[in-house]
């Protein structure tokens, strides 16, 4: 199928936080989130299509160290730029193939002239704004293919081998030859996910179990998994981490990770934390699962420290990686796994996704407080590609206002039950959002606010 992309047309909506959430020494209220609707036309015969993508602009994630008073003009301007890249995007025969040439041909060259023009900009913030444009692109594509998105990636569909996708790296390459994408894939898909529920490191956890907040999450939502956020800042995290053990092991929670987005410059503190962790709550340490991220996006670590940590945790990749050739060289120094994040693209996710099966890592799928639309395909992410049937999903705990209308038509994936979200909602082609319901949704929710501000 030959398609273009015929109209473009950019959204960016409030959301507003319930409850503060802290990245570094940043604290989010309040951001923006970035909704793409792209067209693609069939030339030929005229048929035409919709898709739509959404993304976070979750800065204080994807730059820590901006020092831009408003970083909303920049990203504005890094979306305008985008536009005009997809516009000239040309044939898509398929939007693996297009989301990768995107990706690969034009990225760079937009992101050297917005440096000259801003000063120092992480990649990472280009590339997730592009995000919403490739979940669009594979949105609309499925549609008028009549198939699911992830039905998409079946050889007699793809113009091009999986090799072709890693032809950079020789070795990589040859790794990929003769394997079909769709058969990295899961064949039945689980309707439930088991959700990663977020411990922020501003949220509080009191002593007193009677009045804690995180212990009302944990009974209403049946929640059996924690994520901790941590400072690496050892003594004030291990104080910390014993009072959420003190408030979580008695209510059910079988599973934790921590993650330290990329706090640290190396990984030397890491070893003897985890082994007092072991000596002074040995509960904690046998049910800690795997450790996210604990040294800053770019550098991968000593690979004797490396090779000390996986042998006693897992160690995960996520903001160090955007694109499975970085991720190999964290695989290369020893790392054990990624957690994937549908904010990189789905494009990205795919092909980091199929470098570690072939390599044996282990995947993970995690949120950047993805709300609405950008929940949706992030669950769809997670169903597909993570290696347990759970997600961390936290926008419910932090900015569930903004989802409003999306928990009207997918109420179980907007809530949790049992400590799970259910996906059985998700029916249709593209990523099963039923938008046509959807904004009768957010009509009805605009007329009551019209009628309450004219009352």
């Amino acid at each position: 199928m030959d398609l273009i992309v015929h109209t473009l047309e950019v959204q960016y909506l409030p959301v507003v936080f319930s409850n503060p959430l802290s990245f570094g020494k940043q604290k989010i209220e309040s951001l923006e989130k970035l909704r793409i609707k792209m067209v693609l036309k069939n030339p030929v015969t005229g048929e035409s299509g919709t898709g739509w993508g959404e993304v976070p602009v979750n800065y204080p994630w994807f730059w820590p160290q901006c020092t831009i008073e408003n970083p909303m003009f920049v990203i504005r301007d890094i979306v305008s730029e985008l536009v005009t890249q997809w516009l000239s995007l040309g044939k898509v025969l398929h939007p693996l193939l297009s989301g990768f040439e995107l990706q690969t041909q034009s990225l760079n060259p937009l992101y050297t002239g917005l440096t000259e023009k801003w000063g120092d900009l992480p990649f990472l913030a280009v590339q997730v704004m592009n995000s919403a444009f490739d979940i669009a692109l594979y949105d609309g594509f499925a549609k008028l293919c009549s198939l699911p998105v992830y039905k998409l990636f079946d050889s007699s569909l793809i113009p091009v081998s999986l090799d072709f996708f890693f032809k950079s790296n020789r070795t990589v390459s040859s790794l990929m030859k003769g394997i079909e994408l769709s058969h990295l894939l899961k064949e039945n898909p689980p309707s439930r996910l088991g959700v990663w529920h977020m411990v922020g490191i501003v949220d509080p956890v009191p002593a007193d179990e009677s009045c804690n907040d995180l212990a009302r999450w944990i009974v209403d939502g049946g929640i059996k998994r924690l994520k901790i956020k941590l400072s690496s800042m050892e003594d004030q995290d291990m104080n910390r981490l014993k009072e959420i053990y003190k408030v979580s092991r008695s209510l059910g929670v079988e599973k934790y990770s921590f993650d330290y987005n990329g706090s640290k410059d190396e990984l030397r503190w890491m070893i003897p934390f985890l082994e007092n962790l072991k000596a002074d709550i040995p509960g904690l340490y046998e049910k800690l699962v795997y450790i996210e991220q604990p040294i800053r996006a770019g550098m991968t670590g000593n690979r004797n420290e490396v090779r000390s940590i996986t042998a006693m945790k897992d160690l995960l990749v996520d903001e160090g990686a955007g694109n499975w050739e970085v991720l190999y060289e964290y695989y290369q120094a020893g790392w054990s796994g990624v957690a994937l994040k549908i904010c990189k693209s789905q494009t990205s996710s795919i092909l980091m996704y199929a470098l570690s099966r072939v390599l044996n890592k282990r995947v993970t799928v995690m949120d950047l407080t993805n709300p609405s639309l950008a929940h949706i395909a992030h669950v769809q992410l997670a169903a597909h590609l993570s290696d347990d049937p759970e997600i961390e999903s936290n926008a419910i705990q932090y900015c569930p206002l903004a989802s409003l209308s999306e928990s009207k038509v997918h109420p179980k994936l907007f809530s949790r039950s049992q400590g799970d979200i259910d996906l059985s909602s998700l029916t249709g082609f593209g990523y099963g959002y039923r938008m046509d319901e959807i904004q009768i949704q957010e009509t009805g929710i605009n007329l009551e606010k019209a009628a309450c501000i004219s009352g």
